[in-house]
């Protein structure tokens, strides 16, 4: 799911340490994502002082992080729009941040292009009245296309919001065991089991129907050992009163930078 958002994605421990990036992430900082190296190393020279106080005041009051700045590319710099929120434990203890970086590198630059055309015509507005008439109709064409170019970013960005906090599907990760670890308000809906509930067992054990574990062992296993296409079938769920529920899978697997498993992601 990650994998498929149009948006960089990342968690740090509390120090800023990467724990994991996706891979629109790595493509926006220039490969500056390595795990256990911290996340401000790839920011650009002019930016960093500023976007780092700023992270460590939301650190230490342990507020959300909310900043623009760039990021060092080969190319060219480029502009991205961060948003981070705190990560803590079952203990309430704040754990590290999870955030999502937006490319604004042309909103930006269109920002600056309007900035810089507006200066020409103030010294020339005496001298060219008739063509800073024309070049002001050009310019306000071009506030209203970024109006709508933010309107449309910040809904995007509240869109992605809602996906990572508040995901409808049914979402169950699992470790490399197979043991459940996350277990989504949607999932605990249909279940009725709690993530206290099912905490630590396996997926065969708690949610699938005996006749059906060979089965859903099997799937797991397959989808540890597959580094792409999602595994597509159907099985049933059981409820905590006992109840089938047919459940059409879209499963995947998160992958460590060396192709490794790190969890299955159940999506159904």
């Amino acid at each position: 799911l990650a994998e498929a958002l149009p948006v960089g994605i990342f968690r740090t421990d509390t120090e800023g340490n990467y724990l994991y990036t996706n891979q629109l992430w790595r493509e926006m900082a220039h490969g500056q994502s390595s795990c256990s190296r911290f996340w401000g190393e790839a920011l650009h020279p002019e930016d960093r002082d500023k976007t780092l106080v700023l992270w460590h005041q939301c650190v230490k009051s342990q507020l959300p992080f909310v900043a623009e700045f760039r990021f060092q590319h080969a190319s060219s710099p480029r502009w991205v729009s961060c948003v981070a929120v705190l990560e803590r434990d079952t203990y309430g203890q704040v754990t590290g941040y999870i955030g999502t970086v937006t490319d604004i590198t042309e909103r930006v630059n269109a920002h600056n292009s309007i900035y810089q055309a507006h200066k020409a015509l103030e010294n020339r507005v005496e001298e060219r009245t008739a063509d800073l008439r024309a070049k002001n109709r050009w310019l306000q064409q071009m506030i209203t296309e970024r109006k709508r170019a933010e309107a449309a970013l910040l809904e995007e960005r509240n869109f992605i919001s809602t996906v990572l906090e508040t995901a409808a599907a049914l979402i169950i990760v699992c470790d490399r065991d197979g043991r459940i670890i996350k277990f989504i308000r949607s999932a605990q809906k249909l279940t009725g089991f709690t993530l206290d509930n099912v905490h630590g067992a396996h997926l065969w054990e708690k949610l699938t129907p005996p006749e059906e574990r060979d089965f859903t062992m099997a799937r797991f296993h397959q989808l540890a050992n597959i580094t792409a296409t999602p595994i597509e079938y159907e099985s049933y769920c059981l409820t905590q009163h006992g109840e089938k529920r047919l459940i059409s899978w879209a499963n995947s697997a998160i992958h460590s930078e060396f192709s490794a498993c790190i969890a299955p992601l159940y999506h159904g």
